[in-house]
């Protein structure tokens, strides 16, 4: 959508959805009904943006502080749909609003703003969307002892999937002793997992090979391929072996989600879920990208795919590690990028829509 687009008399594109192509918010703002699709959002109409833009011009509101509003204003507006469609006897459902993925890595920052979003939106089915970056997790916790719902993004290993539901759980326990009321505090997570199958070709024939991880629930360790303990290795350079087959595509996504979904019922099954569970806890959305439905529940469903994958990845030399570091650096950049995006749309949209001055200067609104 172009800043044209944006300003045009009536228009209402929606603003929520899984992925920026659903409205200009959609970096910011999207909504996941209560038992809807998993792979999918649901986008929302947002209030025709001209007539709010033109009062954030007339009122001289930078691109930063407009767009601020504009977030705060479609997840409301977002939110209140959703509780209507609940009280005609829909589904209804949770909106997410993200705070900007430029400090994911500082904890602090990251809580700052989720508090302060929580407290402008003001909705009960609202959720921040904070990515799980290695420090995100600090803000993920902190936010759920303050009785902040979280939607966790940029989620691409199962050992990251673990260590986020842990923060769940962990937020939730600290809620508790807080005397809050855990049915209000919803928790989902996504799997950004369609960046895998890029970052694995690229590491294809990486030399090297990375130790096994830190153990997750089921017994696994992630970064671990076959046997325990087996390093990830390159393969051979000898011109008599031939080279492993490719992996299908899709496969290691797939694999993933589908031990994540094992992850998720073993967790369920635990003492800490049913102890938070009886205290009013809801179980965590599992939502992703890339795989455009869940795996089997047979046998290939308790994990055991993902270790014939990720054996695979160990004969074609690739580390394990450093694949999905690389695609968590892509699922960030990423976000990053489609919020830049976004601000710059909403800064063009302030200029064409700031009147010229009485002296033929321009009053456009300064950026920021």
């Amino acid at each position: 959508m172009s800043a044209a687009q944006l300003c045009a008399p009536g228009a209402a594109p929606a603003v929520c959805g899984d992925g920026a192509e659903n409205g200009p918010l959609g970096p910011f703002v999207h909504a996941h009904p209560a038992g809807g699709p998993e792979t999918e959002g649901t986008p929302v109409p947002y209030p025709a943006y001209r007539p709010h833009l033109e009062d954030l011009a007339r009122r001289r509101r930078g691109a930063g502080a407009a767009l601020g509003e504009l977030v705060v204003r479609g997840a409301r507006s977002a939110a209140d749909q959703l509780r209507e469609h609940q009280a005609a006897g829909g589904p209804g459902g949770q909106v997410c609003a993200a705070v900007p993925v430029s400090p994911a890595h500082d904890p602090l920052a990251v809580l700052a703003g989720a508090r302060a979003l929580h407290r402008a939106v003001d909705r009960p089915n609202l959720m921040i969307t904070v990515p799980a970056t290695a420090r995100g997790l600090e803000a993920i916790t902190g936010c759920l002892a303050e009785g902040i719902g979280v939607h966790a993004v940029c989620v691409v290993s199962v050992e990251r999937y673990a260590r986020v539901v842990d923060a769940f759980l962990t937020g939730l326990e600290r809620a508790a002793r807080a005397g809050l009321d855990l049915g209000a505090v919803p928790t989902a997570l996504s799997l950004a997992v369609a960046g895998l199958e890029t970052a694995a070709g690229a590491l294809a024939y990486a030399p090297g090979g990375a130790p096994p991880g830190p153990p997750v629930p089921g017994g696994a360790r992630a970064g671990a391929a076959g046997d325990a303990g087996r390093r990830l290795r390159a393969p051979s350079t000898a011109s008599s072996v031939p080279a492993p087959a490719p992996i299908p595509a899709l496969a290691l996504a797939a694999a993933t989600v589908d031990m994540a979904l094992h992850i998720r019922e073993e967790v369920h099954e635990g003492r800490r879920w049913r102890a938070l569970a009886r205290q009013g806890a809801r179980p965590h959305a599992l939502r992703w990208d890339g795989v455009p439905e869940p795996g089997g529940r047979g046998p290939a469903g308790d994990g055991t795919r993902l270790w014939r994958v990720l054996g695979a990845l160990a004969d074609q030399g690739v580390c394990h590690r450093r694949l999905t570091a690389q695609a968590e650096a892509a699922a960030l950049a990423g976000a990053a990028r489609q919020q830049r995006h976004t601000a710059r749309l909403v800064g063009a949209a302030l200029r064409a829509l700031t009147p010229p001055a009485a002296d033929g200067g321009s009053t456009a609104a300064a950026p920021g």
